[in-house]
């Protein structure tokens, strides 16, 4: 598989690039277990990686028109997972 790459008129080199190995975008599947008996971690069995769990109902005014969250409401959310952590 080859991909090709404008490259300035000024320089000169390849125009092409061959990647050896498939390239697969696609994540991993995540595999969610209890981490130590405590239901706010989890655990993913595929990567390792230790997740904290918050549960928190998304609201309606926080939302647009097309019901997705507005990207500067994230912020409400990550406060709320960095707070809930002691509770």
């Amino acid at each position: 598989m080859s991909f090709s790459y404008p490259i300035p008129s000024d320089s000169a080199g390849p125009t092409a690039v061959s990647f050896s190995e498939e390239c697969n975008v696609r994540p991993k599947p995540f595999v969610p277990l209890v981490f130590d008996g405590d239901k706010r971690y989890v655990k993913d069995e595929t990567e390792g990686l230790v997740w904290h769990c918050s549960r928190l109902r998304t609201l309606y005014a926080d939302t647009d028109r097309s019901q997705v969250v507005y990207h500067a409401n994230f912020l409400r959310y990550f406060e709320f997972g960095r707070l809930d952590w002691d509770f």
